[in-house]
């Protein structure tokens, strides 16, 4: 199974190339952008519950993007990835994430996850890869479900 390891070419379409069967995870109140991530999941499994090789995440402010990060750290598994997608500063969307790609970054490696990379999605988003450093059954800092 791919862990969503990343194709070379950017585009309007997100570059993973998940394999059929591959478990997949997509969330986030940032609607738009969830819809662009929609067009790569077609062979992919989205199970409710239970392990999953890749986390999408679409947020809408950094909170959000931390508490489902914590929140599924659980059921990503060792050699997944999560991902967390954001608008670019200047992108056109009206209600763009209000941080930077560093403060993301910055905000996971305080939780004990590991840099894994980023790229382009067409010109208006980015996607920041993480890798898990602590483990199944360690916990992030308590948070509360972001509200928006």
């Amino acid at each position: 199974m791919s862990d969503g390891k990343i194709n070379s070419q950017a585009s309007m379409v997100p570059p993973w190339n998940f394999e059929p069967g591959t478990r997949v995870w997509l969330g986030g109140h940032d609607i738009h952008t969830r819809r662009i991530i929609e067009k790569c999941l077609a062979g992919a499994i989205r199970p409710p519950t239970g392990p999953i090789d890749a986390a999408l995440i679409a947020p809408k402010i950094l909170d959000e993007a931390l508490y489902f990060a914590c929140k599924l750290r659980d059921r990503v598994v060792a050699k997944g990835n999560f991902w967390i997608i954001i608008p670019n500063p200047g992108s056109t969307k009206v209600d763009a994430f209000p941080g930077t790609g560093e403060t993301l970054v910055k905000a996971m490696l305080e939780l004990d996850f590991a840099d894994a990379g980023s790229l382009p999605i067409g010109a208006e988003h980015s996607a920041y890869g993480f890798r898990d450093r602590i483990g199944p059954g360690q916990s992030c800092a308590p948070m509360e479900s972001p509200s928006s």
